[in-house]
């Protein structure tokens, strides 16, 4: 068991956003896992995390084509998205988006296709 951070960011308002990976060995020895969100504040606590308790295959949704990460928690639908340079989260809360842009990028979003995740949809 463990967890691999396989994708983080700090942002413009000076947060750090993390992708991890938290595993287990299967049967096959096969890595299978969940995927979770953390963004840190600027002391480096946490702020936000996501999924907040039981994980279940619809917490998140991922898109290949545009290598998006999706995940809604009550009213408020946030994107992760890394497009090369063009790296961010897009949050969509009663029908006002914001964006947040990535700076100093670590991993790839990408990732998470060498993973067996079980609370995911892609």
């Amino acid at each position: 068991e463990g967890v691999v951070n396989f994708f983080s960011f700090d942002t413009e308002n000076g947060k750090k956003a993390n992708i991890y990976f938290e595993y287990s060995y299967g049967i096959n020895d096969d890595l299978s896992g969940y995927v979770g969100y953390i963004l840190l504040d600027k002391k480096e606590n946490v702020e936000f995390f996501y999924p907040i308790l039981e994980k279940k295959k619809s917490d998140f949704t991922y898109n290949q084509i545009t290598n998006e990460l999706k995940f809604k928690n009550e009213n408020t639908e946030y994107t992760i998205y890394d497009e090369g340079y063009n790296t961010g989260i897009r949050i969509l809360s009663n029908g006002k988006t914001t964006l947040i842009k990535a700076l100093n990028k670590s991993g790839s979003l990408s990732k998470i296709n060498d993973f067996i995740i079980k609370n995911i949809t892609k």
